[in-house]
């Protein structure tokens, strides 16, 4: 873990962090390590539409989606993390919505390193951006991760080999330590998950920034994008009634 600029890791709240605060800059969540990459022009990289990197020909195991928003403080060290995995067989997709900052020209400086898809949103909408990288994938196995999160080495191991060991799973889901930078970004965690132990009761536990879906069983998009918010949950509670999912805790 990079402690430059991150605050004082805190192991005693057991927070997910709800997508109505997806890169709000209040805090994030650490799960990773860091180092630093290339940038590229960003007037160029803000006339992009969809880019990438790799052939589509041979698709890879696992493919990483990352939601993008004005992310420039926080995405080199969530890539860094997707860099540093063990098991690499995997694509990465940022549906970067509508950037304003260097994130896109900081995405594109990781294309020597990381099987690459860039492509914009737009909408505004985090369901849809969600939807967008599932539908975008070639893999059967699609994971999330969000752009002010970092990965454990073992993350894309441990998601792949969860899903080959139980292929009825439809769904899993693991853990997220918060790092707070600020006092409200404590309450934020704190109140997510009241939100989680009261409306979820029953319900897996799941953080859309932590989750993996096997899309040979839930094909397309999933995510109701009428759920501005909590559309984590919402799916969750939907698709276990269908399907086994399950709480992945070295995730």
């Amino acid at each position: 873990m990079d402690s430059g600029d991150a605050p004082e890791r805190s192991s005693s709240v057991d927070a997910q962090r709800t997508d109505q605060n997806f890169a709000g800059g209040a805090g994030h969540w650490i799960f990773g390590v860091h180092r630093r990459r290339t940038r590229v022009n960003k007037d160029e990289a803000l006339d992009i539409d969809r880019t990438c990197n790799y052939s589509t020909e041979n698709p890879p195991t696992l493919s990483v989606v990352i939601l993008t928003y004005n992310s420039a403080s926080t995405i080199e060290k969530c890539l860094d993390s997707l860099v540093a995995q063990d098991f690499s067989d995997f694509d990465t997709i940022i549906v970067d919505d509508d950037s304003t900052d260097e994130t896109v020209p900081i995405v594109l400086g990781y294309s020597s390193h990381l099987r690459l898809t860039v492509v914009k949103n737009g909408s505004h909408n985090i369901p849809r951006g969600r939807n967008i990288g599932l539908n975008l994938s070639t893999a059967d196995l699609v994971a999330f991760i969000d752009s002010d999160d970092f990965a454990t080495p073992s993350w894309t191991r441990v998601i792949v080999n969860t899903f080959i060991q139980q292929p009825e799973l439809a769904m899993i889901c693991g853990e997220s330590i918060p790092a707070y930078r600020t006092g409200s970004a404590e309450a934020i965690a704190m109140i997510d998950t009241t939100v989680r132990d009261f409306v979820g009761r029953g319900v897996m536990r799941l953080a859309a920034g932590n989750c993996a879906i096997n899309q040979g069983i839930l094909p397309g998009g999933v995510f109701d994008e009428e759920f501005r918010a909590a559309e984590d949950l919402e799916l969750v509670s939907k698709v276990q009634r269908k399907h086994p999912c399950s709480y992945i805790p070295t995730m």
